[in-house]
This record gives C-alpha cells, sequence and structure tokens, in this order.
C-alpha cells in the first residue's frame, strides 16, 4: 500500500474494487475501475497499476516472489490482447450492469426486469459481430497510455503493445505425388476476433436467452402474484365473467 500511495499520483482516496463471485455489476466496477469505460480511458486507473507494479519490481528490498508476480502482472497488463479483451467485456456489462442491478433491487417488477433482459439481450446480439467497435476502443485506449507512460519520469521505458503479436505458421511439407494447396493465412486480429471476441459474445447472448427468454410466460404468471397488480388483476377476473355471462346469456 505505501508503493501504491506513493506512485498513484496523489490519488491516495482511490483503491481497486474486489471482484464479486456472483454479481455482474460488481464485475463491472472492478474492470472499469482500472480500464475506464468503454472507449473511455480517462480517469482510469491502468497507468498508476502500471507504475506501482514496476516499482515493487525493481525494489530489492521486496521479497523475491513478490517481484516475480508484479513482472508477470505487468507483462500481461502490456498485452494488447489484453486491451481487447477488456474493451470487450466493458462493452458487455454496459448492456448487462443496469438489469443486473435492477434484478437485485427490493420491490422490483417482474415485468419490468423481464423486457430489460430482453432490451439486454437485443443489443448483444446486435453488436455480436461488430469487432471493429471493439478493436478502435482498444487503439484509442493503447494511445492514450503510451502518452500517460511516456510523461512518467522513468528510467525503465515501459509501452503498451498497439497490436497482436504475429504467430509463425508452420509450412506443411508436400509429400511426392501430392498436389500443393494455397492455404489463405488469417491475420491475428482476425484469428482473435473469431476465437475470442466471437466466443465470448455469443456465450454471453446464449446464457441470457437460455436463462431468462424461454419463460416469459411463467415471469407473466409471477407478476400477478404481486399486491401491487391485484386491482389490475381484479379488473381482468371481473371483465372476462362479464363477457363470459353475455355468451351464455
Amino acid at each position: 500500500m505505501n508503493v501504491w500511495e506513493n506512485e498513484s499520483q496523489g490519488k491516495h482516496q482511490k483503491r481497486l474494487s474486489p471482484i464479486g463471485e456472483t454479481r455482474w455489476w460488481a464485475k463491472d466496477n472492478a474492470l472499469r475501475k482500472v480500464f475506464g469505460s468503454f472507449a473511455n480511458p480517462h480517469n482510469c486507473l491502468y497507468v498508476d497499476i502500471i507504475l506501482a507494479l514496476t516499482a515493487i519490481q525493481e525494489d530489492m528490498t521486496m521479497k523475491t516472489t513478490a517481484r516475480i508476480q508484479a513482472r508477470g502482472f505487468v507483462e500481461a497488463l502490456l498485452k494488447y490482447e489484453m486491451i481487447l479483451t477488456a474493451q470487450t467485456f466493458l462493452r458487455i456489462f454496459e448492456q448487462t450492469s443496469p438489469p443486473s442491478k435492477y434484478l437485485q433491487t427490493q420491490g422490483m417488477d417482474i415485468l419490468s426486469a423481464h423486457r430489460m433482459v430482453m432490451a439486454t439481450h437485443k443489443s448483444l446480439k446486435n453488436m455480436s459481430r461488430d469487432f471493429a467497435s471493439v478493436s478502435a476502443a482498444a487503439e484509442k485506449f493503447v494511445l492514450w497510455a503510451n502518452e500517460k507512460l511516456q510523461e512518467q519520469d522513468k528510467e525503465v521505458e515501459l509501452e503498451v503493445e498497439s497490436a497482436l503479436p504475429s504467430t509463425r505458421r508452420r509450412k506443411k511439407t508436400t509429400r511426392p505425388g501430392e498436389t500443393h494447396h494455397a492455404e489463405t493465412v488469417a491475420s491475428p486480429e482476425q484469428v482473435y476476433e473469431v476465437t475470442v471476441h466471437n466466443q465470448i459474445m455469443d456465450t454471453a447472448t446464449e446464457t441470457l436467452h437460455r436463462r431468462f427468454l424461454g419463460h416469459g410466460t411463467l415471469y407473466a404468471d409471477l407478476a400477478f402474484l404481486d399486491p401491487r397488480n391485484f386491482t389490475q388483476l381484479e379488473s381482468t377476473i371481473d371483465v372476462s365473467r362479464a363477457q363470459q355471462m353475455s355468451v351464455e346469456v
């Protein structure tokens, strides 16, 4: 904590938030503390964390295990893949946190909650293949973070990656008599989009659909058990009885 207060540029009152085990909005709050909001990194603690971890890494009075862990955290935080993934989840939490908080309020309306979940599912589905916006947000974050890091009077040069590292592709050997077929090599960004971004978005939308959207009739029935809806239920029953009597007559 002494290192954090020394390196956090006078932001002594700011602390990292714990990650809630079950509540999505708690994860959102913890992530926003580090990376800011989606496509808006200002006032986040990302640079302060990097500087504090770097100071721990270079402090010879610290335990070796602490210094090694600090170095590992810095290397992970400086990776472009980390920034892309953070922006992906920030975008998801923008949609899921409001209904998550409402679902935990006292006296919530079941039908209103169901409509919020339906709207959230629709929004996530519409943006599930919009990787371009996530990539643009990550690039904006990298520019901001590198500018902040360059302003620091530090001997160690720190820089956030601005692109995914290229991976070498093994050349497939062709046996005698086999025809060599040209293979299309996907870029690292395309690989990340398909294997990480799309998978995350699909999991979020599929989970919402499985847990909530298939039980709309049940939620409507449960809503009638709310005392606030008794008056509406009574009027509905009276209208139904009147219609039945008119048919019998």
